[in-house]
């Protein structure tokens, strides 16, 4: 995640975009894939409807529902922190996006940050 340092900012800021979930940034695929392998790597059942079920729930849904029907015995809080992790460094490696005239608006500058992530724990 990148941090701004409080005082004096070195540089001005530009540009601020914020994106929806498959706008810009294929991030739907790379959601799906944490929580899939989130799922395998705890012996989880991943079910055919799975992905679509998911569509559309928050972070704290969407990791209910893979510790209650998914079968993933780990807490609630710690799966919404695994996949979004996940997410997170996928995001650093590089961040996918979708249609090339994005890349063409916003050329280097683009960093990013999981959207789902949740807040932390005493935050909720």
């Amino acid at each position: 995640m990148t941090t701004i340092p409080a005082g004096p900012l070195r540089g001005d800021i530009q540009a601020v975009v914020f994106d929806l979930d498959g706008v810009l940034v294929d991030s739907e695929t790379l959601w799906d894939d944490a929580r899939r392998d989130l799922v395998a790597t705890y012996a989880g059942t991943w079910r055919p409807t799975a992905t679509s079920d998911m569509m559309g729930m928050s972070s704290s849904e969407w990791s209910a529902y893979i510790h209650e029907d998914l079968a993933v015995r780990l807490s609630v809080e710690r799966i919404s922190s695994e996949v979004a992790g996940f997410v997170d460094e996928q995001y650093a490696e590089r961040l996918p996006l979708l249609p090339a005239h994005a890349r063409r608006c916003y050329g280097s500058r683009i960093g990013g940050r999981s959207g789902s992530r949740p807040p932390p724990i005493g935050d909720h």
